[in-house]
């Protein structure tokens, strides 16, 4: 009859894991969070800026962690590599968003009104000095008149309508304001946003006039828009 070879209550030993009681290294978390933060933003224009940089700390990190698993001291490694991998497409993603925020912005119509009231387009030959030609219809303005808010306040109001056959995210007017002498006194500027084609914006450009004559006349400095 064979005798049970083991006592009661005795079990054998369970090989441990490789990487039981080891910590995971700090620098591969890091590398994965930054990767992970910076790849949300990287499309976002502006703050893509910071992307770019949190996105190279997570590379570096991603490093660290890499070689600290690697030599058996801490675990972590594959989080190490996907956080690399992250951040190092956050990167190029951030760059390539930037690069296309740039273009559209030089892109975009820059409307400047002439002192004969013609609309132009800024662009490299205006910038050279020579003569830009006139792109008409850009823009309708009525209705302008000075106001004395007091207090040494004036405004400038009117009605704008886009007539440019496009969207604007954005669109300002800038007038000049003069003494009886033609001396400039005083500037004035109003903004809006998402201006679409064909809609009319009814806007107060106010100023703060140096002096204490009033001003005599105003005139359009100009009006940019994109």
């Amino acid at each position: 009859m064979q005798q049970n070879q083991n006592p009661a209550g005795w079990e054998a030993p369970v090989a441990s894991r490789p990487d039981e009681g080891r910590p995971v290294s700090a620098m591969a978390v890091t590398s994965l969070v930054l990767g992970i933060v910076a790849l949300l933003v990287s499309v976002v224009p502006i703050v893509n800026s910071f992307s770019i940089l949190a996105g190279l700390l997570g590379v570096i990190f991603g490093i660290v962690g890499i070689a600290a698993s690697s030599k058996g001291a801490k675990k972590g490694r594959g989080m190490a590599v996907v956080g690399l991998a992250v951040c190092a497409v956050s990167v190029l993603v951030s760059l390539a968003s930037c690069g296309a925020f740039v273009n559209a912005v030089d892109e975009s119509t820059n409307v400047v009104t002439t002192e004969d009231g013609s609309s132009v387009e800024a662009d490299s030959e205006t910038d050279a000095g020579q003569d830009a030609a006139p792109d008409a219809g850009k823009y309708e303005i009525a209705d302008e008149q000075m106001v004395d808010k007091g207090f040494g306040m004036y405004a400038v109001t009117g009605t704008l309508t886009n007539t440019s056959g496009k969207d604007f995210g954005y669109l300002q007017v800038n007038y000049v304001l003069k003494d009886a002498s033609g001396t400039q006194v005083g500037t004035a500027w109003a903004n809006t946003n998402n201006l679409s084609d064909g809609v009319s914006w009814k806007f107060e450009a106010l100023a703060s006039v140096s002096g204490d004559e009033a001003p005599a006349s105003f005139e359009l400095a100009d009006v940019t828009g994109f």
